[in-house]
């Protein structure tokens, strides 16, 4: 039998349903926008759970089943001007041309960010691939501390 993984953090959770570490379960509402758990993409990386969604796209949390290790997966998904239909991307009528414009601009952000893997404290990029008629940025799962939370806890001293 395999080790079970957690969708939601990517720790070893064994037979539970809810996760004792960060309260994820399989059962938790999907958004429409987003992939479902345990979508495969590019034949290696599983998808988690959905950690942010902004105008431009989604970040999830996820696993390289290659490097078996957590990753986090940024995908190009301006909801704007697209819906998604299973896992891929149907661009709205008329919006092709600003789709394929962003698209591209989201591809070079990353691809330039992929050449910067050796600065630190810039997200170390080592996977870019178009897929489902959107483009995938991964990059490895970093513990740190948000700004807005490192602010706040400096503030009061």
């Amino acid at each position: 039998m395999g080790v079970r993984i957690c969708l939601g953090c990517m720790r070893e959770i064994g037979d539970v349903e809810r996760c004792p570490h960060c309260g994820f379960s399989r059962e938790d509402v999907v958004l429409p926008n987003a992939l479902k758990p345990k979508t495969v993409l590019h034949s290696r990386y599983v998808v988690g759970k959905l950690l942010s969604s902004d105008g431009e796209g989604n970040t999830y949390i996820g696993f390289d089943c290659n490097k078996e290790c957590a990753i986090y997966l940024r995908e190009y998904m301006p909801d704007n001007l697209c819906a998604r239909e299973e896992e891929t991307l149907i661009v709205e009528p008329g919006c092709d041309a600003k789709f394929k414009a962003l698209k591209s601009d989201f591809l070079d952000l990353y691809q330039n960010l992929g050449e910067l893997n050796s600065l630190e404290n810039i997200i170390r990029v080592y996977d870019l691939f178009e897929e489902n008629n959107t483009v995938y940025a991964v990059y490895l799962k970093y513990d740190a501390v948000p700004l807005s939370q490192y602010i706040r806890e400096q503030a009061g001293e």
